[in-house]
């Protein structure tokens, strides 16, 4: 089902990120942020070869600002899962999805069966699934997810174009969130495949300075990554289909 035949909603009192997209226009992001079509769909069209990489999968915190828009207390484990979009070898986008662990007994109990298939085929394809708009923030170096990246060398700007969005369905939601990397601002088809970006692993030393600094409260609360760091660093540079904390998918 194409995503631009989902139903809106207007977003929740809680969501606080702005729709402004000023500086993503001037950015030359702006299309990634506001493409209302699959980003793996796009992924696929814009390169040779395509890999989705599955980097958690299972019950664990949502990040604080989360909670509200679930409608849950803090520190109460979610169903949790991150990924990473790779093209042609590059990584482009950080995937992260939260709903509560009691959707999986009902209205999205299918996602307990995911695996390493996109989300996407767990909501494009039911005409009763509502959308919320989709709101955009540049995350900063503190925020939680941004830190992921960079201490695993996917990234290394300072800051990261996001959009978030939720999936309602059975009136229970689905919240998306989606981080940009460099390098999809270049033009798409040849072009685009043969960009490349500024990307190295980050030693021990600085993976646990970044995982460590504490959290910008203007920006996301959320828990930090000290000790996941290095094993998502092997899984996100293996073949991607195991999950982070092994035991803890639903199967």
């Amino acid at each position: 089902m194409a995503l631009h035949r989902i139903r809106r909603i207007s977003a929740p009192a809680a969501e606080c990120w702005p729709p402004a997209l000023p500086a993503a226009r001037r950015s030359g992001i702006e299309s990634w942020l506001t493409d209302p079509g699959s980003l793996t769909q796009r992924l696929r069209r814009s390169s040779a070869r395509f890999e989705l990489r599955l980097l958690r999968q299972g019950p664990a915190r949502a990040l604080r600002d989360e909670y509200p828009l679930l409608g849950l207390p803090q520190g109460r484990k979610v169903w949790r899962r991150d990924v990473l979009l790779v093209a042609d070898g590059v990584p482009r986008v950080l995937g992260h999805s939260v709903c509560a662990l009691s959707a999986l007994r009902g209205p999205w109990r299918l996602l307990r069966h995911l695996g390493v298939k996109p989300v996407g085929d767990a909501v494009f394809t039911r005409p009763q699934t509502r959308r919320s708009a989709m709101r955009v923030k540049r995350l900063s170096a503190a925020h939680p997810l941004l830190r992921l990246a960079r201490c695993n060398g996917w990234a290394r700007e300072e800051t990261l174009w996001s959009r978030r969005s939720s999936f309602v369905y059975g009136g229970t939601p689905l919240w998306v969130s989606e981080g940009f990397f460099l390098g999809l601002s270049a033009p798409e088809g040849d072009e685009a495949r043969g960009s490349k970006l500024p990307c190295g692993s980050l030693d021990g030393a600085e993976s646990e300075r970044l995982a460590s600094r504490e959290v910008d409260k203007k920006t996301w609360g959320g828990p930090t990554f000290s000790h996941e760091c290095d094993q998502s660093h092997r899984l996100a540079h293996g073949n991607g289909k195991t999950p982070l904390f092994p035991g803890m998918d639903f199967v």
